[in-house]
């Protein structure tokens, strides 16, 4: 239960990290907005974010993003989480190599996810080839479609695709396989 518990709140984090770095990235100001819809394209290099939110520290650094016609590509991408005030002790951390967001379609993905989460001082490692982020009828949505891998010390969570509810719970649609090792006291 434990265990489960901690890769909800992996993926539960990695939710609200991608909203936030997508609203910073989204220029909310209208005016500023409007100015660069009308420029042919705007890139911007060594992005650095940091934003206390609930309790916590998340901090994004970005070495490249490039926005052009309505859509956002991101170059190495390093989002973490730490906790000030929350009143947990989870960190973790997210890298992915490059992503895509459309502006139009509120919709992005991340390619080459991987990071680690540390719960108790256990770190759970985990990784996919792609992070799916979308907004439908207005809520944020997160996904894993082409697979994902946890791992930790003594377990291991591997699946062709799953989803995160907005409540942080993991759905496994297509099925997965679970792996686990005892140790023995000597």
């Amino acid at each position: 239960m434990k265990k489960r518990l901690i890769v909800v709140l992996v993926l539960l984090g990695v939710a609200v990290m991608v909203q936030y770095v997508f609203r910073d990235i989204e220029l909310g100001d209208a005016l500023l907005r409007e100015a660069l819809e009308h420029m042919p394209g705007v890139v911007m290099e060594n992005l650095e974010f940091e934003r206390e939110v609930s309790g916590d520290l998340w901090q994004v650094s970005i070495f490249r993003a490039e926005r052009r016609a309505g859509v956002v590509t991101l170059t190495s991408v390093d989002v973490s989480r730490e906790p000030v005030s929350s009143g947990d002790d989870q960190r973790w951390r997210v890298f992915g190599d490059y992503g895509v967001y459309s502006e139009a379609g509120e919709s992005g993905d991340l390619f080459r996810p991987r990071g680690v989460l540390e719960f108790d001082g256990r770190p759970i490692d985990f990784s996919g080839p792609r992070l799916s982020y979308a907004r439908v009828e207005g809520e944020a949505s997160l996904s894993f479609p082409d697979g994902i891998l946890l791992s930790g010390d003594d377990i291991s969570i591997s699946a062709d695709a799953a989803r995160v509810d907005r409540s942080g719970v993991i759905f496994f649609d297509r099925g997965g396989v679970l792996r686990w090792t005892t140790q023995t006291k000597e």
